[in-house]
């Protein structure tokens, strides 16, 4: 008897439910009736002996993580409904602690099995995880309460709670019933040992452990049933919802599994969808479930103006994949004619240029390898409500007219614009803007300097919108430029030219490095005048290597260039050491003779080569190889300098000594007023 209660009562706690043994730690209680009748005997042992010997053999074989507590009811007083205690919290490492208790109980009270249920129930209800209670009683409820209502309170508390019941030799089919219920309504089992031959059958039928399959669960994409390439996320839960598992990420799984029903879920991390469904596991072999998910679109979509004029070009923001064969497609909105194609390869917006024809129009992100439509938006193409009418090519910072028509609305204007401009704000055009008039339907406009392909538009000052557009295609302007090279620094050069000669134009010389082409930072320059090819300049001051060039002054834009050697010139001066302050001096001199040279005298630590801050200069005459100079008022030391006008560049220098001038004055010393 004592082996069967103990293979019985062992049953119970290790045929929980799989999910239940699968997540986390459980919670059991098992409430023992310690009430008078467990003195009762059974093959002349006492009942209560026999569950101190079976709880004590079954203790060690329970799981080491199994939270177990200990309720006792019936233990401490006669008579009181009330005795009921939970003497061990559920907990782990406490079953020599539940062992001990079990073997000095003294049974002497009433059956409140119901309220020791509740009690237990109460005890378990601050967990999430399952909750379970064994309860062990050889009698009926004597407490005045009713154990089925008890069960199915229980039940529809939502709380994961079973209550699996032992009646101990218990006789009575009412008493039966009352047991029977309690564990019917909480979704547990009751089994009845009051003699050998039933303890054996519910032996049997607790420990028969269900026969367990390899289960394969596999997904497939589509009815080609390809491979998944996306991540998946596994999940199976049980009959009662509970996860049986963690999560497990990957393509299949393989799972060990009890007959029964199960849900499967698939999470697609890639597009954040829930797939599975239910499966039924039979008894025996293994099995494997297909589950088929949808094609995988990538996430695409398609921004667009709402509506725009014919004709003209918008931007169409996109996001899809990007491979190299989808493309955007416009079409009508009826898609029995397509219009224009665009690749996402060319950037992002793309430009697509609407049909001439006012209507609805389509566009759409199309997968290029499946011919999918991954993403559409509507546009509408509405009549221009303006239009543009002139030479569609020119030479870059020519001059034309050009017919309009539109709302001419006070600061409309007509403008220059590179295609990839669709800000259409107005104030970036390139060049060539002009506000249109009221009644004056003609704009005298320049083309833009450099050469490309270019847009002019009409748009309107209110919002900045694009009424009209008219493709240009603006050609170089030609031009050339040519000087005698090498030359000599600071000397007058003649340069010829050819080009546009638009007013402003120049020529000058320029440091090679210089790419800025602004042109007023040149070193020298001269503008030119159309009908006259050739223009007097100075050659750059020191000597080195060169640009002439040819520079148009809308935009400063280099039209032609000619690389220019300027060689170093040499001077010298033959004068006395010294002489006295104030006088003249005879000085011989050679040097370049460039127009505005000069000699002069300086002081020494005057380092700034300015030359206007000569303390007495003279300029020179080509021809004329000696010139007079007047000394500096002071006497002291000084330095004679030969000075180049252009960039004020000391070619000479010698030393100079001025030394001081003495004078007398010999008078009377009185005389009468008026004489002489």
């Amino acid at each position: 008897m004592r082996a069967l209660f103990t293979s019985l009562f062992l049953s119970l706690v290790l045929a929980l439910p799989v999910s239940a043994q699968t997540r986390e730690t459980a919670s059991t209680i098992l409430v023992l009736d310690a009430s008078g009748s467990m003195w009762g005997q059974i093959d002349g042992v006492n009942k209560i002996l026999i569950a101190r010997q079976v709880i004590g053999e079954l203790l060690p074989q329970l799981p080491a993580d199994m939270a177990l507590g200990l309720t006792m009811y019936g233990h401490n007083r006669r008579g009181d409904c009330s005795d009921i205690e939970t003497v061990v919290a559920p907990g782990l490492n406490n079953r020599d602690q539940i062992a001990r208790i079990v073997n000095n109980v003294n049974p002497r009270g009433r059956t409140p099995l119901s309220g020791a249920v509740i009690q237990a129930a109460e005890q378990l209800r601050h967990t999430e995880n399952p909750a379970t209670v064994i309860l062990v009683s050889d009698g009926r409820e004597t407490c005045e309460m009713d154990p089925c209502a008890v069960g199915r309170m229980l039940e529809e508390t939502g709380i994961d709670f079973t209550a699996h019941v032992i009646g101990f030799d218990v006789a009575e089919p009412a008493d039966i019933a009352q047991l029977q219920c309690l564990a019917d309504n909480t979704g547990g089992q009751f089994f009845s040992a009051s003699n050998a031959a039933e303890l054996s059958e519910a032996l049997t039928q607790v420990t028969a452990a269900p026969a367990m399959s390899e289960v394969t669960l596999r997904a497939v994409v589509g009815p080609e049933r390809a491979a998944p390439t996306s991540p998946l996320l596994w999940q199976i839960f049980g009959s009662d919802g509970a996860p049986l598992a963690a999560p497990v990420e990957a393509p299949s799984i393989l799972a060990t599994l009890a007959p029964g029903d199960y849900r499967v879920a698939i999470d697609r991390l890639v597009s954040e969808t829930e797939h599975g469904g239910t499966i039924t596991v039979a008894e025996s072999g293994p099995q494997e479930f297909i589950f088929e998910l949808p094609p995988l679109v990538p996430d695409a979509g398609l921004t667009a103006p709402e509506e725009a004029p014919v004709g003209t070009t918008v931007p169409v923001q996109w996001t899809g994949p990007g491979e190299a064969d989808d493309y955007i497609l416009l079409a009508n909105a009826d898609r029995s004619a397509s219009f224009v194609q665009v690749f996402p390869r060319d950037g992002n917006p793309l430009m697509v240029t609407l049909p001439d024809a006012p209507g609805d129009y389509l566009l759409q992100y199309v997968d290029g390898d499946g011919a999918r439509v991954l993403a559409e938006t509507g546009i509408r193409a509405i009549p221009n409500p303006a239009t543009l009418d002139g030479p569609q090519s020119g030479v870059a910072g020519s001059t034309h007219s050009y017919d309009w028509t539109g709302p001419a609305t006070e600061g409309d204007w007509i403008g220059f614009y590179r295609p990839g401009n669709t800000a259409n704000h107005g104030y970036d055009a390139i060049t060539g803007v002009a506000e249109v008039i009221d009644g004056e339907p003609r704009v005298e406009l320049r083309l833009p300097p450099d050469p490309g392909r270019y847009e002019l538009r009409y748009i309107a000052a209110s919002g900045r919108e694009m009424l009209a557009r008219l493709p240009v295609e603006i050609t170089p302007a030609p031009a050339s430029v040519q000087v005698a090279a090498p030359g000599t620094a600071g000397a007058q050069a003649s340069a010829t030219w050819t080009g546009p000669g638009y007013p402003g134009d120049w020529i000058g010389f320029y440091n090679p490095d210089n790419t800025a082409n602004h042109g007023y930072d040149a070193i020298t320059r001269q503008e030119v005048t159309d009908g006259q090819p050739r223009v007097a300049l100075r050659y750059p001051p020191e000597p080195g290597t060169y640009e002439l060039r040819y520079v148009m002054e809308l935009g400063r834009t280099v039209l032609a260039r000619q690389q220019v050697q300027v060689q170093d010139v040499q001077a010298s001066l033959n004068a006395p050491v010294e002489g006295v302050a104030g006088s003249e001096v005879e000085i011989d001199w050679t040097g370049p003779a460039n127009p505005g040279d000069w000699i002069g005298f300086y002081n020494p630590d005057n380092t700034a080569n300015h030359g206007y801050d000569a303390i007495t200069r003279q300029e020179i005459s080509d021809g004329q190889p000696t010139i007079r100079l007047r000394l500096p008022p002071e006497p002291g030391r000084y330095e004679l300098r030969y000075i180049m006008d252009q960039g004020r560049r000391t070619l000479a220098a010698r030393p100079f000594t001025v030394t001081e001038v003495s004078a007398t004055l010999e008078a009377p010393s009185e005389a009468i007023a008026g004489d002489t």
